[in-house]
């Protein structure tokens, strides 16, 4: 058995070749991995490094859908546990691999992930923020639906997880139900549960409700958290990040909203109004948000949070302009 590392890529290089770098500097058998590159770009540029292990790089097409190629990518995997990774994920800690394969071998594991994105070795204060959050997305952190916890925070238990067994390197949990960003940034699972998938049209794939509805039904559900952590650059400045959201959630949230299983914000769940309506009027006040991050700054020694409240409140401005740009779409206006 082995690890089977999907990377879905379009015109990167700098960051994909650093990407495989750090995996190659990994404490892990190198013929028991192999890499395999979905390649958006038909004229994509060829790894010419040489590494120790096979790189699959291959033309797969949708060059605006990295979802689809994702998909795609699955059948060209030969080994039985596959992470996604993504050509901004570094992985500094070299036992990282090691430990996620060691859960994944225990019975009953489906999946697994680390506990936080790095903070220390992060490049860039929007970056460090992000990871102190454990997300890019502060108003899923708000919502508590980001995919790591915040960072050196403890997993609050409820009674949708409980933990089952400890180990040095990582917590098995047992879940009823996941509703959590999942499934990206350094996300290892067993390829067998996606052979359940009959017949997908693979632009319909999404990392997140893909996954969330094939672990739903899981007949056993548990799962590792592994005592790690991924870096994860995803910003190269803070306005690219704000268009890089609006793109992602013009394409894979609001436009096909009602067919999602995983949403941020549920307009039918009257909890979810109530939260929504008590971040816009915390948020708009500054004072709530400035006292938050001066209270996170004291508590974790992270300066980063100081960034919250000029963030939190551009993350509404930017969604507030999305929403408001799809009603004016949908609009039934008559000539």
């Amino acid at each position: 058995m082995g690890i089977s590392i999907i990377i879905p890529n379009y015109a990167e290089e700098n960051n994909l070749i650093k990407c495989i770098t750090l995996i190659n500097k990994q404490q892990f058998k190198k013929k028991n991995i192999e890499i395999v590159i979905a390649e958006g770009k038909k004229k994509f540029k060829k790894i010419k490094k040489k590494f120790p292990f096979k790189i699959k790089q291959i033309y797969l097409g949708h060059p605006t859908n990295q979802e689809a190629r994702k998909y795609l990518a699955i059948k060209f995997c030969k080994f039985k546990f596959l992470c996604f990774l993504d050509s901004d994920n570094f992985i500094f800690k070299k036992n990282f691999f090691k430990i996620h394969y060691e859960s994944l071998k225990m019975k009953n594991i489906s999946f697994s992930y680390c506990k936080y994105y790095g903070y220390d070795d992060v490049n860039g204060w929007v970056n460090k923020y992000f990871s102190a959050i454990g997300g890019n997305d502060p108003i899923a952190y708000f919502f508590n639906k980001n995919d790591r916890l915040p960072y050196k925070s403890k997993l609050n238990y409820n009674s949708n997880i409980n933990i089952k067994h400890s180990y040095k390197n990582f917590t098995i949990l047992e879940y009823k139900k996941i509703n959590k960003t999942i499934g990206a940034n350094g996300f290892f699972v067993k390829k067998k549960i996606y052979l359940k998938i009959k017949n997908l049209n693979p632009k319909s794939f999404l990392h997140i409700d893909t996954n969330i509805k094939l672990l739903n039904n899981q007949k056993v559900k548990k799962f590792a958290l592994v005592n790690s952590e991924i870096v994860h650059e995803t910003s190269g400045g803070l306005f690219k990040n704000l268009r890089k959201r609006i793109n992602y959630f013009n394409k894979f949230y609001y436009n096909i909203y009602t067919k999602r299983d995983f949403k941020i914000f549920d307009r039918n769940k009257k909890e979810d109004i109530f939260k929504l309506i008590l971040l816009l009027l915390s948020s708009a006040s500054i004072i709530y948000p400035f006292m938050f991050s001066i209270y996170k700054v004291l508590k974790t020694r992270k300066l980063a949070w100081m960034l919250h409240t000029i963030l939190i409140n551009l993350f509404i401005l930017t969604y507030t302009y999305i929403s408001l740009k799809l009603i004016i779409k949908n609009l039934p206006f008559k000539n």
